[in-house]
């Protein structure tokens, strides 16, 4: 229910990212619009969707994701959202007089875009979603890495100089960016937790004698994906097991072409676009079980906690996943089905035990609720907005 409309608080979001497969971006922006609060979000274009408008919501595309390996071509991206956003933000900033700004990284050095608002009286707030250096590092995008590490630390600290609330997305990515000397007067932690408007506890179970995997996100080497279906792939000669994969990516191609020469695809591997966040929820509970493949990395191991394993277990999945010492801040043994990060044959053995022992999965999920009774989206969607409210004229 939408309330307190006379607070006349417009919110401009800024995102190198596309908003409606945006899964945390739209939790803040359903919760703004039910307190009553307009926001306009710049982002990338969504091939599937037009911009949107409405009485709270004003999406601006700005232009088309680049998806590739190259890291020259991923840095010209970045400059050209930038310049371009600038301008548009900076002239929709006189029109539409936003009251805060709440950017998302990557990259940091976009809340720039707000330079103007910033000089003017508006108050910034940068929403770390992924810490660059450990990020870039772990894509491993070629020659030059001291360099470029260097010039991403700069870029990061020059971009605290305007940000008013520093906002980290878990507890680990905190420790680690302040152990590396990243701090911020006003900081605060707002995991990715699923927002109860597009993601809740599923009505029943799917029958079938098959278990039902799912993976949904960024199709990429760094987060397993080739060694989910090659585990798929194994477990396949023990066990009756088939594979969702949803999204795009720089390693889509070659792992379609892959399930194609090895007689996966439609059968054991199932390949479908991106879905949007709304939509999402109903794909998934089609599903018995989701599964994480991220390979150990400082990023992976330290900061990076997936936000589709909360997807999965709000929606009543469990989940098997890499035992990495972030995602075992937050989860134990009960709750999850762990094994040994990059071992494919461990992998393939713990779907294998899934698939035999399937009459166990509700408890599974169960168990795994003590999470959610800890981590509420409703505790921060308050903080979230008082913080909002706090920062806005």
């Amino acid at each position: 229910m939408k309330t307190n409309r006379a607070a006349n608080i417009t919110v401009c979001m800024i995102s190198y990212s596309e908003y409606y497969t945006d899964a945390r971006i739209k939790s803040y922006v359903e919760s703004l619009k039910n307190a009553g609060i307009t926001v306009y979000i710049y982002c990338l274009e969504d091939s599937q969707s037009k911009s949107e408008e409405n009485e709270f919501l004003k999406v601006i595309f700005v232009q088309k994701k680049y998806q590739g390996d190259s890291s020259l071509k991923y840095m010209l991206a970045y400059m050209k959202f930038f310049i371009r956003t600038f301008f548009r933000v900076t002239a929709g900033f006189f029109v539409h007089r936003f009251s805060v700004f709440h950017v998302h990284n990557i990259p940091d050095f976009i809340v720039y875009c707000a330079f103007l608002p910033k000089l003017l009286g508006r108050k910034v707030i940068l929403d770390m979603h992924d810490t660059m250096s450990a990020t870039f590092s772990t894509k491993n995008m070629g020659g030059g890495m001291g360099l470029v590490k260097f010039l991403i630390d700069v870029q990061t600290r020059l971009s605290l100089f305007i940000t008013d609330a520093l906002i980290y997305a878990n507890h680990g990515q905190k420790e680690y960016t302040e152990r590396h000397g990243v701090t911020h007067r006003d900081s605060h932690v707002f995991l990715n937790l699923p927002s109860s408007v597009f993601f809740n506890k599923r009505a029943s179970v799917p029958d079938g004698d098959e278990l039902k995997l799912i993976y949904h996100g960024t199709i990429t080497k760094r987060l397993g994906v080739d060694l989910i279906i090659k585990a798929v792939e194994a477990a396949s000669g023990k066990s009756k097991v088939v594979l969702t994969l949803i999204g795009e990516g720089e390693l889509k191609n070659e792992l379609v072409e892959y399930c194609e020469s090895k007689g996966l695809t439609g059968k054991s591997v199932i390949f479908k676009p991106f879905i949007k966040v709304d939509r999402l929820k109903e794909e998934i509970e089609k599903h018995d079980a989701g599964i994480i493949g991220n390979r150990r990395s400082e990023l992976t191991e330290e900061i990076m906690l997936p936000v589709k394993l909360m997807e999965y277990l709000s929606v009543g999945l469990p989940v098997i996943t890499p035992r990495l010492k972030v995602i075992e801040k937050y989860f134990d043994e009960s709750m999850v089905l762990f094994y040994e990060p990059d071992n494919l044959t461990e992998l393939s053995e713990k779907i294998v035990y899934l698939f035999e022992n399937k009459d166990r999965l509700p408890g599974m999920a169960v168990s795994s609720s003590g999470f959610f009774d800890k981590y509420k989206w409703e505790i921060q969607e308050k903080d979230y907005l008082n913080l909002i409210r706090e920062y806005s004229r």
